[in-house]
C-alpha cells in the first residue's frame, strides 16, 4: 500500500448498478475510473466486437478477447497509476472472466484463472466489490431504463444466475472480495460500500 496506489474492482452481473457506484466511489475517493473492456482505445474495440458485433464468437474467442483487453489495459492504464501511486477503481476486472466465461460459458475455471493471472501480470486488486442482484431484478432494471441490450445483457435469465452463482463462489474461497446487496436503493448500497472500503483499508493500515 506504501508503494502503490490502492486497486479496487467492482464486479456483478448487468443491471446490478456496479457501473453508478463504481464511478461514485471513484469521484469520492480521488481514484482514476476505468472500464474493462474499454479502458483503452484497443479495449473500445474488443468491447463493440463482444457487445455489439453481429458476429458469431465461439465461447474461447470471446474470453481471449477479454483476455487481450486485460493485457492492454493494465499494460497501458492500470499498472501505471497505481505505480504513480494513484488509486485506481476498475468496473471489472479478472472476475467478470472467471464468472461469465467459465462459470456462465462452461469453460474450465482453473484454466482460465491461470490464464487470467498471465494476462494481467499477476497484477491483483486489493478489493473486488461484488454487487450481488437476482437476474429478474437486474432485468427489470433495465427495462425501467429503457435500456437496449447488448450481447452478453441478452442472455436468458438462466445464464445470468449461472454467473451470479459463479460470482458468489468466488467471492466466498476468496479473501479480498466483499459483497453487497445490490436489491436495496442507490443511496443504501453507496453506504454499504462506505463501510465495506473503510473496513478493507483500515485492516490494510493496521497491517502495515
Amino acid at each position: 500500500m506504501s508503494e502503490t496506489g490502492s486497486f479496487i474492482v467492482f464486479e456483478g452481473i448487468d443491471g446490478s448498478g456496479k457501473s453508478t457506484q463504481a464511478k461514485l466511489l471513484a469521484k469520492r475517493i480521488g481514484a482514476l475510473f476505468t472500464i474493462a473492456p474499454g479502458g483503452t482505445d484497443f479495449g473500445l474495440e474488443v468491447r463493440n466486437l463482444v457487445l455489439h458485433s453481429n458476429q458469431e464468437l465461439n465461447d474461447r474467442t470471446e474470453a481471449l478477447l477479454m483476455l487481450a483487453d486485460r493485457s492492454q489495459h493494465v499494460s497501458d492504464v492500470i499498472l501505471p497509476a497505481l505505480r504513480s501511486k494513484k488509486s485506481v477503481v476498475c468496473d471489472r476486472f479478472n472476475g467478470s472472466t472467471i464468472a461469465y466465461q467459465g462459470y456462465g460459458r462452461g469453460l474450465d475455471v482453473k484454466e482460465l484463472e491461470l490464464v487470467t493471472r498471465w494476462a494481467s501480470m499477476n497484477v491483483e486488486p486489493d478489493l473486488y466489490i461484488l454487487l450481488d442482484i437476482s437476474p429478474e431484478t437486474a432485468s427489470r432494471r433495465r427495462i425501467e431504463r429503457n435500456k437496449s441490450n447488448d450481447r452478453m445483457e441478452s442472455e436468458e435469465l438462466h445464464f445470468q444466475e449461472r454467473v451470479r452463482q459463479g460470482y458468489l463462489k468466488i467471492a466466498k474461497e476468496s479473501d479480498n472480495w466483499s459483497v453487497v446487496d445490490a436489491s436495496l436503493t442507490a443511496d443504501e448500497v453507496e453506504r454499504s460500500i462506505k463501510e465495506v472500503v473503510a473496513a478493507k483499508f483500515a485492516k490494510v493500515m493496521e497491517l502495515n
